[in-house]
Order: structure tokens, then sequence, then C-alpha cells
């Protein structure tokens, strides 16, 4: 892989449950379409290790996640899919049901009788 820039930044990209890094780094400023068609070129070519080769390819629902620099990692930036995670309504939940825990509302259990 190439040595990245202080402007450039390695793409990530996830697609068909698998995952794997575009080989050139590319500006980190460049657009979300622009990181979406390039993407799409690389994983429709074979060019991306860890992805199949996928004519269909299609990015136009996911997201561009950038992560600038660290002391220890590169500018990155990641296109995955959109996930249901703080986008949906709460769960349909039986009445008398309580949360398994209070912190994962979509764990669900009967109560225990006290």
């Amino acid at each position: 892989m190439a040595d990245i820039e202080a402007t450039e930044a390695r793409i990530n990209i996830t697609w068909a449950g698998k995952n794997g890094d575009m080989p050139d780094p590319v500006p980190y400023d460049a657009s979300d379409a622009d990181i979406k068609t390039w993407a799409a070129e690389a994983v429709s070519g074979g060019g991306i290790p860890g992805l199949d080769p996928d004519p269909n390819v299609d990015f136009t629902d996911y997201v561009v996640d950038r992560f600038e620099a660290t002391e220890d990692v590169p500018n990155r930036i990641f296109l995955r899919p959109k996930t249901p995670f703080g986008d949906q309504p709460n769960p349909t939940v039986p009445e008398g049901w309580v949360p398994n825990d209070p912190y994962e509302d979509y764990d669900w259990c009967f109560p225990e009788e006290g």
C-alpha cells in the first residue's frame, strides 16, 4: 500500500458482509460523492483486497465517516451501510414485560415475580 500524506486518507469499504482497504490513498477532504464513486469503481473492478468484484455495487445509501489522524493511525475514511441504531423507534413490547438490561432496550423478558 502507498504511503499516506497528511492531507490524504485510506478508505475502508464494507460491502457484501466483508471489508477491505483501497490500496491508494485519496484526499481527506474529498466529497462524499467522490468517495462513493471511487469506491464503486474499485469494487466493481476487483481492486479492493478482501472484497469480491461486484459490477452491481451501489453505495448510494452508504455513510461516509471520517476520522482524523492520531500519532499511531493516519487519516481514515470508512464507507459503510447505514445502521438502524439510533434511527428506529423503540420496539413494541408486550404489556408487563421489562428490559433485561436497562441499557439495552431491545432485549426484553417477563419480570420475575417478587
